[in-house]
């Protein structure tokens, strides 16, 4: 560094970045020459960039534990699987639509998970887009190279400033669900400079007691509030904008047939209106994290198509330009994704095994306390990558927190022992989203393989 900018000799830059004061006066530095928004985006693509340099030879995880174990002992690590990821975008676009190729665009959802070397995945793979619910997974996206015509703003109680913030990245679809955000929205359009392109959606509510995290209480308007919902798409057709409707069924849902009475209801709802130039189908299609789930991904492709063709008419879409969206977080990225974790110590309490081992509620498997769900059903590896077979028995899996209920319990092969390694599948989604940082640990690394 130069005198001015202050006393790093050469190479003192580098072998002393172990010391915490110089981390905070590089980091002074740094806000002093670039200036606090870019040091804020700075740090936003390195908490979203934890992939390891090179991709790992193995094809499955049994190959991958041994390799792992050697070079990160005792770390817990994501792997993902990118030719996976990749054949599941294919299959996903060949299956959703396929009479409408021309206007249908699947957008991922940034919040299940935004890690770099994902969101690059999804690009390669051909993804249609990024739905966002802030300005910083908007920045993430962009910073992958996603073109800002392909990202969608889809929070719909925005405040005024995030609105601006996301607008001004050249972000041209929005989502409302009040009367204020539409204010704002149709506020914020007079100061662009190409505000006819403005897509605004008026975000509906649908029922749906069979999903696991239904929407309808937190977000949307009620689909019975026929003259509400009308009011508002005039309200954006008035003010120069292009409308649009917008509906979720509700998070991990059960029931293919939801989503025929979803779209029949948008349908009525834009043809009362004189047509809309967009409709967001939202996403919610469930991963079979328990074995529970009692369709197939087939039967919920089959009610979406068969209601779009029957109820998407010519009267329903109008106008240039126009998109039948869906934002699928879940089902995209959970399935390519696992976790694994070293069992660090074990010991016997009133007769019951507990097992120490790295991660925790606070961590990687947060998203279990939060929606109040038990622990999967986890296999167990050893560290030569053999899978143990022993009797399952249950167990209580004790985090490394010091929080004294960061504890699950589990049923784990009985020739389990320390050094094996927990091995959870289905981990992509809402896993490092609802991470923390808690007691100073931080999210696991990725690695990449290909199977």
């Amino acid at each position: 560094m130069d005198k001015e900018h202050n006393h790093f000799e050469e190479g003192e830059f580098l072998t002393d970045l172990g010391q915490p004061k110089k981390i905070a006066e590089i980091r002074g530095i740094l806000r002093k020459i670039l200036g606090e928004g870019t040091c804020q985006k700075l740090a936003l693509a390195l908490m979203n960039d934890r992939c390891l340099p090179e991709a790992l030879p193995a094809k499955t995880i049994e190959e991958a534990v041994p390799q792992l174990a050697e070079r990160y002992p005792g770390t817990p690590l994501n792997l993902l699987n990118v030719r996976g990821l990749k054949s599941g975008i294919t299959g996903l676009k060949d299956n959703l639509l396929p009479g409408k190729k021309t206007i249908c665009r699947i957008l991922y959802a940034m919040k299940a998970n935004s890690q770099a070397a994902i969101l690059q995945t999804m690009r390669e793979a051909g993804i249609g887009g990024f739905d966002c619910a802030s300005s910083n997974e908007a920045d993430t996206a962009l910073m992958q190279g996603a073109p800002a015509e392909d990202i969608y703003y889809n929070f719909p109680k925005h405040s005024p400033q995030e609105l601006t913030s996301v607008l001004q990245k050249g972000v041209r679809y929005v989502t409302v669900d009040t009367a204020e955000a539409l204010a704002g929205a149709i506020k914020a359009a007079r100061d662009l400079p190409d505000a006819e392109n403005l897509r605004i959606a008026v975000r509906i509510a649908v029922k749906n007691p069979d999903a696991a995290m239904p929407m309808e209480e937190k977000f949307g308007i009620p689909s019975d509030e026929n003259g509400r919902i009308r009011e508002m798409l005039k309200t954006i057709r008035n003010s120069g904008g292009r409308p649009g409707i917008c509906v979720h069924v509700g998070s991990q849902t059960q029931d293919p047939e939801i989503y025929r009475k979803a779209i029949e209801t948008v349908a009525a709802l834009a043809r009362e209106a004189g047509g809309v130039n967009h409709i967001n189908l939202g996403g919610g299609l469930p991963v079979d994290y328990f074995g529970v789930i009692p369709h197939p991904p087939e039967d919920f492709f089959r009610e979406i198509n068969e209601a779009v063709e029957t109820h998407i008419s010519d009267d329903v879409l109008t106008g240039d330009n126009q998109k039948i969206l869906f934002e699928f977080g879940r089902f995209l990225i959970a399935p390519h994704v696992h976790w694994i974790s070293p069992i660090r110590s074990m010991e016997i309490k009133d007769g019951l095994p507990y097992l120490n081992y790295a991660g925790g509620i606070h961590n990687t498997l947060n998203g279990l306390k939060v929606h109040g769900w038990p622990m999967p059903p986890a296999d167990v590896i050893a560290p030569d990558g053999a899978k143990r077979q022993g009797k399952k028995i249950t167990c209580v899996l004790s985090g490394e927190s010091c929080n004294p209920a960061d504890m699950l319990q589990a049923e784990i092969p009985s020739d389990t022992a320390v050094g094996d390694y927990l091995k959870l599948a289905n981990a992509g989604a809402y896993t490092d989203s609802y991470g923390s940082h808690f007691n100073g640990f931080t999210l696991p690394l990725y690695a990449l393989y290909n199977t």
